[in-house]
């Protein structure tokens, strides 16, 4: 039997993309799901957790996707989630959508990443990224992923512990 899919969850900033990753370079086999999004690429940014399409390409390939979303005027869209046997997946994104997903993976395995808002917004500083910087919305994406998640992991921590927390649970 598969390993439940792993869907990291919460605000921007708060770390699920540097989780992904490190879980990635733990687990080999490990097939990360990336959301199709018109959002330009940040400077520095990898596309592990994302795939960047211009607003031609995503409105012919979203009908294959699980789900679509609008946020902060830029389409997200996700892929299938489905594993192999011994090959586990991943993905990160919005709680906002979670309900959708589980509705067609009722066996996700749900991590909610977060921080204090004042560390959100510090971390939303420093890579530029100030129009997501609303610390109401911070705040409520907070709130609403833990009601969600299976676990919650606090990316204050370093990222070996949240890993190890994680993985003592998943796959």
């Amino acid at each position: 039997m598969a390993a439940a899919a792993l869907v990291l969850i919460g605000p921007s900033g708060a770390g699920k993309s540097t989780l992904l990753r490190a879980l990635s370079a733990q687990l080999p086999d490990l097939r990360t799901v990336r959301t199709l999004t018109t959002r330009p690429r940040r400077p520095g940014e990898t596309s592990d957790t994302h795939e960047f399409v211009d607003e031609a390409e995503f409105a012919e390939r979203k009908s294959a996707a699980l789900g679509v979303h609008r946020h902060y005027g830029h389409d997200y869209a996700l892929p299938r989630l489905d594993s192999e046997p011994g090959h586990p997946v991943a993905a990160c994104l919005r709680a906002v959508v979670l309900d959708r997903l589980r509705a067609l993976h009722p066996d996700l395995y749900v991590v909610a990443a977060e921080a204090p808002v004042p560390d959100l917004l510090r971390r939303l500083r420093e890579r530029g990224d100030l129009e997501r910087a609303e610390p109401e919305v911070l705040a409520a994406e907070l709130d609403h992923g833990r009601r969600l998640a299976d676990l919650v992991v606090d990316t204050r921590e370093p990222v070996p512990e949240c890993l190890d927390r994680i993985r003592e649970v998943w796959p």
